[in-house]
């Protein structure tokens, strides 16, 4: 392997998208979702499993302009961290493809991976 290879090889490393997130929590709970729709179903996710007794943290991702602040109140209440999607990409230097579209899938395709790989758990 040459040396400017390995220099290379070395910085790209260093940089995002390749670093992981700090970790704030070993165990969590990591819940995609946004809009009306997924808001709804993932507060019945919350809510049951707060019903059940668990106590791990939960964050709720979503992309920019998903969340109300009424349905935002609502998660924090229940101890839920909201996660913007768009935001924390955009401090990383990651552009998601955006021509879903022209693939024939929703506009937050991405946003399961996204959540859990750069989520605060471990």
């Amino acid at each position: 392997m040459s040396a400017l290879f390995r220099a290379a090889l070395s910085d790209a490393l260093d940089s995002p998208p390749w670093i992981l997130p700090a970790v704030r929590e070993l165990r969590g709970i990591v819940i995609p979702a946004g809009g009306e729709l997924y808001g709804r179903l993932a507060w019945n996710l919350v809510t049951t499993l707060r019903g059940l007794g668990c106590t791990l943290p939960i964050e709720i991702w979503h992309m920019a302009g998903e969340m109300p602040e009424d349905m935002a109140a609502v998660f924090a209440s229940a101890g839920c961290r909201l996660v913007d999607a768009d935001a924390t990409l955009a401090a990383l230097r990651i552009v998601p493809r955006k021509n879903d579209a022209e693939i024939g899938r929703g506009r937050g395709w991405w946003l399961k991976a996204v959540a859990v790989r750069h989520s605060g758990f471990a």
